[in-house]
């Protein structure tokens, strides 16, 4: 792990270059009166579940992948998709298919294997629909 002495552990995010107020409508991020383009604010990071690096002392004793002084390490967009939904998952689909990342084997004329599904996806048909497992106790 880089700086080993100065992090205990380190997660990915996803890094949001955008202006955002919270629920009741307090600006976070951004001065209104200064208007900049989103893409120089400084980036808000979303812990996106991509990757988690932790030392087995950091985890005994706080009990979670993230310790007391965390890296963040920024993920790519695309590989960065967080899949709650069957937006999401239709979203990720289409990534995978459309950039042919990662790069997966066709069979059967077409067919790829969907590594998150175990099952092959055709192109131009519907991969899975209301009620079809896409994990251990999860459907859409």
């Amino acid at each position: 792990m880089e700086n080993e002495e100065e992090h205990d552990s380190l997660f990915g995010v996803a890094e949001h270059y955008s202006r955002f107020h919270d629920a009741a409508g307090r600006v976070i991020n951004h001065d209104p009166e200064v208007l900049i383009r989103t893409q120089d604010l400084p980036p808000l990071c979303e812990e996106n579940s991509c990757v988690y690096v932790f030392t087995k002392e950091s985890f005994a004793k706080h009990g979670r992948r993230i310790g007391e002084t965390p890296l963040m390490f920024a993920t790519p967009a695309v590989q960065s998709i967080d899949i709650d939904d069957e937006f999401q998952f239709r979203l990720a689909e289409l990534l995978a298919l459309y950039t042919g990342w990662p790069e997966r084997p066709r069979r059967n004329g077409g067919t790829i294997a969907h590594p998150h599904c175990h099952q092959s996806v055709r192109r131009n048909q519907p991969a899975v629909g209301p009620g079809t497992p896409v994990g251990p106790g999860t459907t859409l």
